[in-house]
């Protein structure tokens, strides 16, 4: 006689659901947030941007109320996320619906339950269209194709600052390479290397560019491996680069803080690295020296290149002075605090953990590459802009949530054969 294993039930029209509301959430705040950082906000208005962010945020409410059974784990994270979120209240002069945890707390609790290929499939085709209509929209004189004129001519091409396009590129290139994996055909590696060009040459983003390139190049060579059969697994060399890779964010942590840190104009080095990085360098050393670092964070005051909702560069809230600090370590220290930087970068580092195991090497090295980008750029800290904080939830959160519900479906599996088997042998 054979057992027949207990199994929990799948209630599919709730999933499908929650599904619908995830992603109608999910795809308003991407269009809200691209609207937002463009010249569509500057040209036809953005006063309504923060209401759509509430309206988001107020469906995701909706979508967990609507869930029947919330395991035990599931609220413990859903309280946790509600504290940070109100610490972050407190601590940032309520502007909380503007802050890049709030979504990315928001959204790992969300899609929990969602595989994060459906999550970046959807992203990738809404990206498209996006970046499509902004680049269309200025190509006719829709949008305002601003240029920045100085040591180097950079377009916009569209929207608030030169960076964002390369960015945004650099996204659904990470997205695309993902997916498809090692069946990415040669010609759209190709037409993702000249596209990257053709961006690169417009907006002048030297180190977005430089990475992305590299991106691409080790999506060639690990398509190139698998063309030619070579085990890559087989291989302890790429093991022993595999088993570093998982803390490749904690590593870029370290790294730049401490050369923020040690920074010193009586260096030629780190004077020439200072250049090279565009001050980043001595920015970072005054904005942890002037503000420091607090366990949740504080609200800091910073001007940069980018273009205010008026379309112009705007200085008047530091009193005329350049301050923005680019590094995404150093933004998280000082904005969310120390605290919650280490939650952060401990889930991520969960999850490239979770990628190793399942020997996922194309997120592996999408992962090293994103942290090190957070080096010299913090816009990967937005969710619109790296799809990639998302692999937190089925990969960390979701098997945390699920772990006692499969602990307990095996005692009671264990249980009923133990049971059988006594039965069986009474007879």
């Amino acid at each position: 006689m054979k057992i027949k294993p207990i199994q929990f039930r799948i209630h599919t029209k709730q999933n499908n659901h929650k599904q619908c509301l995830f992603f109608l959430a999910y795809g308003l705040y991407l269009i809200a947030s691209v609207w937002d950082i463009s010249f569509f906000r500057i040209q036809y208005g953005g006063i309504a941007y923060k209401w759509v962010l509430f309206f988001i945020a107020l469906l995701l409410i909706v979508n967990e109320s609507l869930r029947i059974k919330i395991r035990f784990r599931a609220f413990a994270f859903a309280i946790i996320t509600i504290l940070i979120l109100c610490i972050i209240y407190i601590t940032h002069n309520s502007d909380i619906i503007l802050n890049q945890i709030t979504w990315i707390l928001l959204f790992i609790l969300a899609a929990r339950d969602i595989e994060f290929q459906e999550i970046a499939d959807f992203t990738l085709k809404l990206d498209c269209l996006i970046f499509t209509a902004v680049l269309v929209c200025t190509a006719l004189g829709v949008l305002r194709n601003y240029v920045e004129a100085g040591a180097r001519i950079r377009y916009y091409l569209g929207f608030r600052y030169s960076l964002y396009p390369s960015i945004f590129l650099s996204n659904i290139t990470a997205l695309i390479i993902w997916i498809q994996k090692d069946q990415i055909r040669w010609l759209t590696l190709l037409f993702l290397f000249g596209f990257n060009i053709v961006i690169y040459e417009l907006t002048n983003s030297r180190l977005a560019f430089g990475l992305c390139m590299f991106m691409l190049l080790c999506a060639t060579v690990m398509k190139w491996r698998v063309q030619h059969r070579i085990n890559i697994v087989s291989n302890k060399k790429h093991i022993h680069i595999g088993k570093i890779a998982i803390f490749s964010f904690i590593i870029c942590l370290i790294v730049s803080v401490s050369v923020t840190y040690a920074y010193s104009e009586n260096s030629n080095f780190q004077n020439r690295l200072n250049d090279t990085l565009g001050g980043r360098l001595e920015l970072g050393q005054d904005s942890l020296k002037q503000h420091g670092v607090k366990p949740f964070g504080q609200a800091i005051k910073m001007s940069g290149n980018a273009l205010n909702e008026k379309g112009h560069r705007d200085l008047s809230k530091t009193h005329g002075v350049y301050n923005y600090v680019d590094c995404m370590y150093i933004q998280m220290l000082q904005n969310f605090g120390w605290v919650v930087t280490t939650l952060i970068i401990a889930l991520m580092t969960i999850a490239m953990y979770r990628a190793h195991q399942k020997q996922d090497h194309y997120l592996l090295m999408i992962g090293v590459i994103l942290a090190i980008h957070g080096i010299i750029d913090d816009a990967i800290l937005n969710v619109y802009q790296n799809t990639f904080w998302l692999v937190i939830a089925p990969l960390v959160i979701r098997p945390w949530i699920k772990k006692r519900s499969v602990l307990k479906q095996q005692r009671i599996e264990r249980k009923y054969k133990e049971s059988h088997y006594a039965e069986t042998e009474v007879n």
